[in-house]
Order: C-alpha cells, then sequence, then structure tokens
C-alpha cells in the first residue's frame, strides 16, 4: 500500500506524541508541530550549509494546505509554516546555493524559502 505524504506526516507527529506520553510530557499540537519543523531543519542544515541554534527558534503560522488545480486532478497537501531564529553558517558556498534556490520539496508552494537577515544583537550569546 502507498503511504500518502500527508499519512507519513501525520504518523511523525503520532510517533513525538507516543514519544511524549511515554515520558509523562503534555503535548499539544502546536508543540509537536515545532518539534517537526526543528527537526526537519536540523536534518537540512549539513546538506544546506547551515547549523541550526535551536533554543533561538519559533514556529509560527503552522497551516494544513489542500487544493486542486482542477475537479479532475488530485488533491495536493502540504503543511506549511514560517520558522524564524538564528542559524550558524557552516558552508557558505552551500548555504549562498540555498538561499537563491530554496530547500525541500514544496517550493513550488512557496515553501522552503530561506529570507536572512542580521540578527538582533541583543539576541546573540556570547
Amino acid at each position: 500500500a502507498q503511504v500518502s505524504y500527508e499519512n507519513r506526516k501525520m504518523s511523525i507527529m503520532t510517533a513525538l506524541a507516543t514519544k511524549l506520553k511515554e515520558q509523562d510530557q503534555t503535548y499539544n499540537w502546536n508543540y509537536l508541530a515545532h518539534f517537526s519543523a526543528l527537526d526537519w531543519l536540523e536534518k537540512r542544515g549539513s546538506k544546506y550549509g547551515f547549523e541550526n541554534l535551536k533554543p533561538s527558534f519559533q514556529v509560527r503560522n503552522f497551516q494544513y494546505c489542500k487544493f486542486r488545480k482542477n475537479p479532475i486532478e488530485k488533491a495536493i497537501s502540504f503543511y506549511s509554516m514560517d520558522i524564524t531564529g538564528i542559524l550558524k553558517v557552516t558552508d557558505y558556498d552551500l548555504l549562498k546555493n540555498a538561499i537563491c534556490t530554496g530547500i525541500g520539496r514544496g517550493k513550488a508552494f512557496g515553501c522552503g524559502l530561506l529570507l536572512m537577515a542580521p540578527p538582533n544583537p541583543y539576541e546573540i550569546e556570547e
């Protein structure tokens, strides 16, 4: 049986919820979305020339998107969120390419785009 992206994503979220229950921790879907987003970003860091500094990250606007180009075609669905925080550059050329081309599979839908700005000096830990 073919596993859809939606089912795979929900199974990841369910696995996280189960893990938290085993550790007697309370959870909510926003917390799981945040944890999942940071995991997603961390897995891409070495490929795209950065490390994420977890304590500085915030996940906002987590949403499930589903639409059809026309009534005949299969529906397209994906999760979208905004992640803000401070990255540490590990490979300038890889990061430069990632900024120009984006990261992840949802680029056609405006996901995976990187916007870089200088950090707030009051948020940087020495």
